[in-house]
């Protein structure tokens, strides 16, 4: 009998690592990654902050969910009648409970973690702006780095509790279930004087759900303050933000909410002790008949009062929204003065501005970057993302210039294997480049460097024309393997080359593994 616990274990463990095994890999390779760009300390801030975050929220998840399954468990024995005889069978019960509540409460720390780290060390580390938003008087900061971190918590406390009324409704009905079919059947039975529509939930679990209930109204309350809070947000009037109807009628049917829920809370507390579900059903429907009135009247002066007097009751909030968008563009202290034009240009004054004149662009972007596609593909394996417009000395002149990298588009590959994708086709070759203020006899964009090799009309050298890491690589390629790199064409013929820079992740024993 002992074998039995040993193999049940080994096999978990086997199939935890399997599981494991994946995450292990991908983590061992982001490490290299990150390391090989430099960015290793940034990686290393968000595992940290995540196993920094799952200790105390794995030791809330396992003491909670202990806590509650104790309280149950009590209550499922008073509810059976019935007294534990047998010792071992309970320390069996409480060991599988104490693996399974590890793993959920594990998963719960991991992934509540590994999705909030970000919005917790924004909330951990937020710096104050110093500008008050008109309506709540808040800083600013508390918009931006505290209220996502508590709106997302608030979500799961609510579902949390939702999930554990669930789990004791569910357990309740199966117990009485079973005990409806066992008197059916004449059968003698330990719970044959439950009453199951009547007070048997209360007598059950009703400590639980009280709790549970009020706590679930307290969150009805949090809730109506959160929804306060973010009418900042709102768009019902005429600018962006709280207007007329939200600051004067729906703020104040929020209040009456919140203090309604609270009230509520106590009631319903009380009431599910005592087994009493009038007060239950009346506090809920104050509730609920509170949101439907809110909704009709905020509806009705809006169309019916604030329309008819937009300009009038709309303006301090039209102000409040023009003097905050300035403060954020940090434009609220600019002065704006007239410009008078001169009608009175000299030879003078554009020899003074020679430089600025040469370079206005007569050419555009997007229809420069169609014809660089166009015409300087020279291969349907090569493309040209964008257009970057830079400066460049050309000899001895600044230059205002179109510049773009010639790639390698790999879903244009033919045949599109892995060894074209990742072995033989592995950088693109050269740049393109035309001045932005000159053009050719048809108009079209006239190139300072262009074609295959590269054919260069100015002062600029390019010490090295390979891209290896350009704009559109987005997925890996293995370099200096047997198989040589294509390089660039000439004439019916490919030149080769090995890659020889110093970047790149080192293709170790070990890092062959784990990329494999």
């Amino acid at each position: 009998m002992k074998r039995k616990p040993i193999f049940i274990t080994t096999i978990f463990i086997v199939f935890l690592g399997l599981f494991s095994i994946g995450k292990i890999m991908n983590f061992i390779v982001n490490i290299e990654w990150f390391k090989e760009v430099g960015y290793l300390s940034i990686y290393f801030t968000k595992i940290v902050a995540v196993f920094k975050l799952m200790i105390p929220m794995f030791l809330i998840s396992f003491i909670g969910i202990w806590i509650y399954y104790k309280s149950l468990r009590l209550s499922i024995i008073k509810f059976k009648k019935v007294v534990e005889v047998n010792a071992r069978k309970t320390v069996i019960e409480r060991k599988v409970f104490f693996i399974i509540n590890t793993i959920v409460s594990f998963i719960i720390s991991y992934v509540f973690s590994s999705t909030y780290w970000y919005r917790i060390l924004q909330f951990t580390n937020s710096v104050r702006f110093n500008v008050k938003d008109p309506i709540f008087n808040l800083d600013v900061s508390f918009y931006v780095f505290k209220l996502p971190l508590i709106e997302s918590i608030y979500a799961e406390v609510v579902t949390l509790l939702i999930f554990l009324v669930i789990i004791t409704l569910v357990t309740y009905f199966m117990l009485s279930a079973k005990d409806r079919i066992y008197s059916r059947k004449n059968f003698r039975s330990k719970f044959s004087n439950v009453s199951f529509f009547n007070n048997g939930l209360t007598r059950f679990a009703g400590k639980q759900l009280a709790v549970v209930s009020f706590l679930i109204m307290i969150c009805v309350s949090l809730g109506y303050i959160l929804k306060a809070i973010n009418l900042v947000y709102s768009n019902r009037g005429v600018a962006f933000g709280a207007s007329y109807t939200d600051t004067h009628i729906t703020l104040l049917f929020y209040k009456v909410i919140v203090v309604v829920a609270l009230i509520a809370a106590i009631i319903i507390f009380w009431s599910v002790i005592t087994s009493k579900a009038k007060p239950i059903i009346m506090s809920i429907a104050a509730i609920v008949s509170l949101v439907v009135i809110e909704g009709f009247v905020s509806t009705g002066v809006q169309n019916f009062i604030v329309k008819s007097n937009e300009k009038t009751l709309e303006q301090p909030y039209i102000k409040y929204d023009i003097d905050y968008t300035r403060k954020a563009f940090n434009i609220n202290n600019i002065d704006a003065k007239p410009f008078e034009v001169k009608e009175n240009l000299t030879q003078e004054n554009i020899k003074d501005n020679k430089d600025t004149i040469d370079n206005i662009r007569i050419n555009s972007v997007k229809p420069a970057l169609e014809f660089y596609n166009q015409v300087q593909n020279i291969r349907y394996y090569y493309g040209f993302k964008d257009i970057n417009v830079d400066r460049y000395n050309i000899n001895g002149k600044i230059n205002q210039v179109f510049i773009a990298a010639r790639e390698v588009n790999s879903k244009s590959l033919e045949p599109n294997t892995w060894q074209n994708r990742h072995l033989v086709y592995t950088h693109g070759y050269g740049v393109v480049m035309s001045k932005v203020n000159t053009v050719t006899s048809e108009g079209q964009p006239d190139f300072l460097i262009k074609n295959i090799p590269p054919e260069n009309s100015t002062n600029i050298k390019l010490q090295n024309p390979r891209i290896y890491f350009g704009e559109k690589t987005d997925d890996y390629a293995i370099v200096n393997t047997k198989i040589s790199e294509f390089d660039y064409p000439k004439g019916g013929s490919n030149q080769t080359n090995n890659y020889d820079g110093p970047s790149g992740i080192k293709m170790t024993l070990l890092n062959k593994i784990f990329f494999a």
